[in-house]
């Protein structure tokens, strides 16, 4: 028996505290629709942390079972962080109405784009306080999954022992 999956449409550029209201709001539609009292998220990149932010800052572990991100970097990314380094805010404007006509085509989330909200919630710069905001609730369970790429293998991230 396999289960009903339910796909979202959020703001594609924008930051969690944007985007995980939208995620609510159709979450409480499915809960609605299917009478079920709980849902398990997947999430892939930046929607999970918008599932961690509806999650501990929403307030939505006890209807929540589990979380399982997909390639989401609870540490940030280094390339939010050149891109934040390298893009000067004057040119936010031009930007951000080049990401807002893209999204358009993204989604049927119609939002104003925020790349800069967007990459700082990336950043490696933000994750700390992003994790220490959005703790782990006891009542969800947790799961995480990310491959790697040029060949290489796991071990020396895994031998650190973090």
């Amino acid at each position: 028996r396999g289960e009903t999956v339910f796909e979202p449409a959020l703001a594609p550029f924008a930051a969690p505290s944007v985007r995980a209201p939208m995620l609510a709001r159709a979450l409480e539609g499915v809960l609605q629709r299917t009478g079920r009292g709980r849902v398990v998220l997947i999430a892939h990149s930046q929607a999970g942390l918008d599932a961690r932010y509806l999650i501990s800052s929403l307030g939505w572990g006890d209807r929540v079972a589990a979380l399982v991100t997909v390639s989401s970097p609870p540490r940030g990314t280094r390339l939010a962080d050149a891109l934040l380094g390298n893009v000067p805010e004057a040119s936010d404007v031009l930007l951000n109405a080049a990401a807002t006509f893209l999204g358009f085509s993204y989604n049927e989330a119609r939002s104003r784009a925020d790349l800069r909200a967007a990459l700082t919630a990336l950043s490696e710069a933000e994750s700390g306080a992003f994790n220490r905001a959005n703790p782990d609730d006891p009542r969800v369970r947790y799961f995480s999954y990310a491959g790697r790429s040029n060949g290489r293998n796991g071990r020396p991230a895994c031998d650190t022992g973090e």
